[in-house]
């Protein structure tokens, strides 16, 4: 049966968690410049703009019922030393290439920026609130940037159908590939209760990953020695790695092929009541990095480190050419990149970083001058008329090395191009046409075509 199309008013709550995220509990400092340290990876700085997330993830999972949101992270907390500077603000969605600009405060139907005082600005995420059955993903890049400093931070939107989900099992174990997520028990301890901020978490295997645990009604210092970290697969370690007044930062190691289930259980010093909760890791598989097979100098390429979304890790991906870096960035967007004459015969690698790890660098790609230029037909038209076909190499898709000019001797009455397209060949070709009016009395002629490299072809000669 074919689940109906639903939709789903999420706006609302999300405003209510930006709201409650917003309010400072009574461990921290009453200053709005207070920006969490913990989880040093997520608070980096550069200059004189501080920010306190590098990532923005809203992430709901689909049911037959209707939608479910596993975690909502949508504020981000942005402080600039120069207190007199208004930052500017420049959104590109990267699903429809598009941006747009901001100085200062602003407001639109999805995202708004606030000033609140001492160098603090607050930027909220106002994801759609009309989501139509699992299709829509958004994906931004937000910079924050005064002059000589810029930051930039990701925010995106994912909807995951889970009757679709294909998940791992071990090969050995007889599995149906279903998962049971565990879900928080919020078991009441008397007056209190302790609750994970993700109920799912994906996960790159072998790789470290954290889950914050919320203290309700209580705090730390009221629970018996010997808080309890089980998964029920061994070589997920978990164990805590931070302990404040009102959280559990439990951390461990990503399962391989298989789903992770972590319970936790603690105990008050004052009645001896027990509240457990629990939640699962699943892993997920990384992509190689989409990257042309052969590079040209003077063409513009792009890359796709191809990171999956959702995941609450540190990610780096590193471009370098004869061994120096080129492109460096935190993002895991596409990168566009042009070498040069001078990079021929340099390779080309690609470096991608999880949690300052890395997961793999490409082959080396080294960038070679593409072949010369061909005439491939000379063609008699209209009296004291010829076409000339030619080719030209290697051009990435979108962007061709064309023919830029025909050199013909004696000097014609004129030469017109007719048309030009890429072609199927391999080699990045684009095929052009051209017509040549002779000169009253030309019986002789050469022609020789050069592409925008400055290679020459082979001459093509009529002699009489």
């Amino acid at each position: 049966m074919t689940a109906k199309r639903r939709k789903v008013d999420i706006y609302f709550v999300l405003y209510i968690i930006a709201l409650v995220l917003l309010i400072p509990s009574p461990q921290q400092t009453s200053s709005p410049l207070s920006v969490e340290q913990s989880g040093s990876s997520h608070s980096e700085s550069v200059g004189q703009i501080f920010l306190e997330k590098m990532k923005l993830i809203l992430s709901l999972d689909m049911h037959e019922e209707g939608f479910a949101i596993n975690y909502a992270d949508t504020v981000n907390t942005i402080t600039i030393e120069q207190q007199d500077i208004l930052p500017t603000v420049s959104i590109k969605n990267l699903t429809y290439d598009n941006s747009y600009t901001f100085e200062g405060e602003f407001q639109s139907d999805k995202f708004e920026f606030k000033d609140v005082g001492q160098g603090a600005w607050i930027f909220l995420w106002k994801p759609s609130s009309s989501i139509v059955s699992g299709i829509q993903r958004d994906a931004y890049d937000v910079s924050i940037s005064i002059p000589g400093n810029e930051r930039v931070f990701t925010v995106t939107t994912i909807v995951e159908d889970m009757a679709s989900i294909e998940f791992p099992t071990n090969s050995g174990d007889e599995q149906d590939g279903s998962i049971s997520i565990i879900n928080p028990v919020y078991q009441d301890g008397g007056s209190y209760y302790i609750q994970p901020s993700r109920n799912r978490i994906r996960a790159i295997p072998n790789q470290t990953w954290e889950n914050k645990i919320f203290i309700r009604g209580t705090s730390s210092d009221q629970f018996e020695r010997g808080i309890e970290v089980v998964s029920d697969i061994a070589a997920v370690e978990p164990y805590i790695k931070e302990i404040t007044p009102q959280t559990l930062t439990i951390a461990g190691t990503s399962p391989i092929n298989q789903q992770a289930n972590i319970l936790i259980s603690v105990k008050s010093k004052i009645n001896g009541m027990v509240s457990e909760t629990g939640f699962s890791v699943f892993p997920v598989s990384i992509s190689s990095p989409s990257i042309p097979d052969k590079l040209y100098p003077n063409i513009a390429y792009q890359i796709d480190p191809r990171f999956p979304v959702g995941t609450d890790f540190t990610i780096e991906s590193i471009l370098t050419i004869g061994g120096d870096t080129i492109e460096q960035n935190t993002t895991g967007s596409i990168i566009t990149f042009t070498p040069s004459i001078s990079d021929t015969g340099k390779a080309l690698r690609l470096t991608r970083l999880v949690n300052g790890k890395s997961v793999g660098t490409t082959p080396g790609i080294v960038i070679e001058i593409p072949p010369a230029p061909r005439i491939i037909s000379v063609s008699e038209g209209q009296e004291n008329e010829v076409q000339v076909s030619v080719r030209a190499y290697g051009g990435a898709p979108g962007n061709p090395n064309t023919v830029v000019k025909l050199i013909v001797q004696p000097d014609p009455r004129s030469i017109t191009e007719l048309f030009g397209a890429e072609i199927d060949c391999g080699d990045g070709c684009f095929e052009q046409k051209f017509r040549i009016k002779l000169r009253q009395g030309m019986e002789s002629i050469r022609i020789q075509a050069v592409d925008e490299l400055n290679q020459t072809s082979d001459i093509w000669k009529k002699l009489n």
